[in-house]
């Protein structure tokens, strides 16, 4: 695979590359939202997503911004896990910059955050990418609490000195610094109570975008993928109440049917109906058309997905 990436990397993209130099390639600010992952450490975090960063490097001026919650040596409060106190923060890191006409680059689960910055600052963004932009629903919250709850998967799998309702659904300060003083051995819990509390804000992500807006949708389409992801680690099987293979697809496959239902929900909503075109629009109808593009992404491809993903970045630079 590492010497297809280098093939592909320098036949592919040479094109583009000639004429990033032609448009002034390298001065474009690219910002990365990097995901919230209170588990690891920048480093590591920067690790795990090392080879897109190295070539995204080489495209624009990079700056790199974790949300106060994102990392294993950031000590946070709860108010900090809000949309709008991230917004308020990321908007003064801009000032601090100076930073107009941004292409903004969110991974994994800084998306929503970064969706919600470029909501209310649409005048400092050119292009928002999100890779990917996972499924946030109501759905999908419930699920969550009931796996833990109603499935005991809390109590079997992550604590029992911990309580669900006290440490997670219902935490306050007080239990979040108790947990973050023991945090090496709490990581986890600390993990999920920034998962739950995105999730939990669900109906504030915009679905109607001011700016180009590329979502890289995130589909499990792959047998091998599915069944190691969801029926052989025992933990999780037993959370989801899978008992065979066949019901790890099935969820598989409902996940992936809600996606790309959510997926035609926001094409729709931003004006792009498969039954419409562009033509008889109004100036304002076609812009509008024009502000979002979702991009597939299956889940066990990533390479093929970040070779996708950094062309996309090329495109948009050297317009």
């Amino acid at each position: 695979m590492t010497e297809y990436k280098e093939k592909y990397l320098k036949y592919k993209t040479k094109y583009l590359s000639a004429q990033n130099t032609l448009h002034g390639g390298g001065k474009s600010d690219i910002v990365i939202l990097h995901s919230p992952n209170p588990m690891m450490t920048q480093e590591e975090t920067s690790q795990h997503n090392r080879f897109l960063l190295d070539e995204i490097n080489k495209i624009g001026t990079v700056h790199h911004y974790f949300l106060k919650f994102g990392t294993f040596d950031k000590s946070f409060k709860i108010k900090n896990l809000s949309f709008e106190n991230t917004t308020h923060n990321l908007n003064k890191y801009f000032e601090s910059k100076s930073l107009t006409n941004t292409i903004i680059i969110c991974f994994e689960h800084a998306s929503p955050f970064g969706l919600d910055f470029v909501n209310k600052y649409p005048e400092k963004c050119q292009t928002i990418i999100c890779y990917p932009l996972r499924l946030y629903t109501k759905e999908s919250l419930d699920r969550y609490i009931w796996k833990y709850r109603e499935q005991k998967g809390w109590d079997k799998h992550v604590s029992q000195k911990y309580s669900l309702d006290d440490y997670l659904l219902n935490i306050n300060d007080k239990r979040l610094d108790e947990l973050l003083l023991d945090r090496a051995n709490n990581k986890f819990i600390v993990y999920s109570v920034v998962e739950y509390n995105l999730r939990k804000q669900f109906d504030k992500i915009p679905t109607i975008f001011k700016i180009p807006t590329h979502l890289f949708s995130r589909l499990d389409l792959h047998f091998a993928g599915s069944i190691g992801r969801n029926f052989e680690r025992k933990e999780i099987r037993d959370m989801k109440g899978i008992v065979t293979k066949d019901d790890a697809l099935l969820q598989s496959f409902m996940g992936t049917f809600a996606h790309i239902q959510h997926d035609e929900d926001l094409l729709n909503a931003n004006g792009v109906d498969t039954n419409l075109s562009t033509h008889g629009m109004d100036i304002n109808q076609q812009i509008k058309y024009t502000n979002i593009r979702i991009h597939y992404y299956i889940g066990d491809f990533e390479q093929q997905s970040d070779l996708d993903l950094l062309d996309l970045i090329k495109c948009i630079v050297s317009k």
